[in-house]
């Protein structure tokens, strides 16, 4: 599995085509289907992709459907059953989102079966600095506040001072004043680079809050 395909359908695709994903997706060999740059892709897309699932048995390894971090965040619950179903037919279906694909995550894991890291850091930053937002905001929080409850790393104390400084912009108070506590316990005991920019962050967060009252 030396090859990967990547699928990136043109930006006019639409509803109407989805067929056409379904059909490709069945076609022999790994895939990736990038769906980042579609104007909007249905929270069932999962669903829609592998409906009619007819691929011979064992002739598709592995399909990855990538999407934007906003959509991933809800179409990511409503994948239990297609992956469930395409297990039985000898494929693993995995839904992610862009910035697994922009590291090479989700190449690593067509080839290998390594199951692709969150890249926390990387898109907690690109969400706190550069993300517009969107109104599935509370969606995207509440998704990456389950990953990063579940990451033990030594980044954990900015990751939650991230989260509460993008539920500050983009969602609510309540939000992002559990983040930003949570955020200072966990930098109690340190003081290294990670834990200061952390605690500063959530620093700032609390003092924003504060001013808003």
């Amino acid at each position: 599995m030396n090859d990967v395909l990547l699928i990136r359908p043109p930006d006019s695709f639409g509803p109407a085509d989805h067929h056409v994903l379904a059909s490709v997706a069945q076609g022999p060999g790994s895939k990736i289907l990038d769906l980042t740059r579609l104007p909007a892709v249905p929270i069932n897309i999962a669903a829609i992709v592998t409906a009619g699932w007819s691929a011979p048995k064992g002739s598709v390894a592995r399909l990855a459907i990538v999407l934007e971090l906003d959509v991933w965040a809800v179409a990511r619950m409503m994948t239990a059953e297609p992956i469930g179903r395409l297990r039985e037919q000898g494929t693993d279906l995995r839904v992610l989102y862009r910035t697994q694909l922009e590291a090479g995550l989700v190449h690593v894991w067509i080839k290998e079966g390594l199951e692709p890291a969150g890249e926390l850091t990387r898109t907690l930053e690109q969400l706190d600095t550069v993300w517009a937002g969107s109104p599935l905001a509370a969606n995207v929080v509440d998704a990456y506040g389950e990953l990063v409850a579940a990451d033990e790393s030594p980044s954990k104390p900015l990751h939650l001072a991230r989260l509460a400084s993008i539920a500050l912009k983009f969602c609510d108070q309540r939000r992002s004043l559990d983040y930003a506590r949570k955020a200072l316990r966990a930098t109690m005991d340190r003081s290294d680079a990670v834990a200061n920019h952390a605690r500063a962050l959530a620093q700032a967060v609390s003092q924003k809050l504060l001013a808003q009252h």
